[in-house]
C-alpha cells in the first residue's frame, strides 16, 4: 500500500519519504518473529484488540514474564527511531497468552 492509498484501517496520509506497511498478524502461545531486521524502519506500532494479552521483545526469549506487555482490548505499543535509535530497526518477537490477532504498522523510509 502506498502512502496515498486508503485501506479500511488507515486514513489517507502522506509523510515525505516514509511509507506505511500495515498488517494483521495471528499470534499463538508459541514465540514468533513479529518484525524482521530492517534498517529502513523509522517506527512501529503494535495494537492488540483481542481478548488476550501479548508480549513483545527484541530477543526471541520473550514470555509472559519477560517482555513488554500489550494489554488486551485496545492496548498498544509504539517505538520511534528518533527516541529508541537502532532498537526500532532490529528483529522483534511476540508471544500471546492465547490466540491473539494484532495489528502492526511499520513506517519505512523509501
Amino acid at each position: 500500500m502506498s502512502s496515498q492509498e486508503t485501506s479500511d484501517k488507515f486514513p489517507t496520509f502522506s509523510l515525505t519519504g516514509v511509507r506505511p506497511n500495515p498488517n494483521d498478524v495471528a499470534i499463538t502461545t508459541a514465540v514468533s518473529r513479529l518484525f524482521k531486521n530492517d534498517p529502513k524502519r523509522v517506527a512501529i506500532i503494535v495494537s492488540n484488540n483481542s481478548a488476550s494479552h501479548c508480549w513483545i521483545k527484541p530477543k526471541n526469549d520473550v514470555s509472559s514474564t519477560l517482555g513488554i506487555k500489550i494489554q488486551s482490548a485496545g492496548g498498544y505499543y509504539e517505538l520511534r527511531r528518533e527516541d529508541w535509535h537502532e532498537l526500532v530497526t532490529g528483529e522483534w518477537y511476540i508471544v500471546g497468552a492465547g490466540s491473539v490477532t494484532i495489528m502492526t504498522l511499520e513506517l519505512l523510509e523509501y
